[in-house]
């Protein structure tokens, strides 16, 4: 898919459209093609679309496309501040993603930031916390 038409779907599209699109990205971020055109504005442009999107199911739908980006692809030169700031006001699903998202970063910047959720009142995140933190320490 040309990127054109990409950011097309993913800022003006329907949901639909969203989610095929974003399912689309997550089945080529898992490909063994590590050359993907655009790369480095798709993962930024998933950034702004899982920060602004309102519509929940399709914000998990973003932070899902976000994560497999993270796990299957070098970002670490990528800047991923945008998340860091914002955990505070995403749903614990988002939350617990962001928390993966910024340690397969392994930029140390993150980690006060991952710390802060040590004690959340949920499991899942608590959880998230001690794996990005194995993550980004060894």
């Amino acid at each position: 898919m040309r990127f054109a038409k990409l950011t097309k779907q993913l800022t003006q599209g329907r949901d639909k459209d969203k989610i095929n699109t974003l399912s689309y990205l997550c089945d080529v971020f898992e490909s063994y093609n590590k050359n993907i055109e655009h790369f480095d504005e798709i993962v930024r442009l998933l950034i702004d679309g899982a920060i602004a999107e309102e519509n929940l199911e399709i914000k998990g739908e973003f932070f899902e496309a976000l994560s497999k980006a993270a796990v299957f692809h070098d970002v670490e030169h990528i800047d991923f501040d945008k998340i860091a700031q914002n955990l505070d006001s995403l749903p614990i699903a988002c939350l617990v993603r962001g928390i993966d998202i910024l340690s397969f970063t392994h930029n140390l910047k993150y980690l006060p930031t991952i710390e802060k959720y040590r004690n959340h009142e949920n499991e899942y995140v608590r959880e998230a916390v001690e794996t990005a933190i194995k993550e980004m320490t060894g």
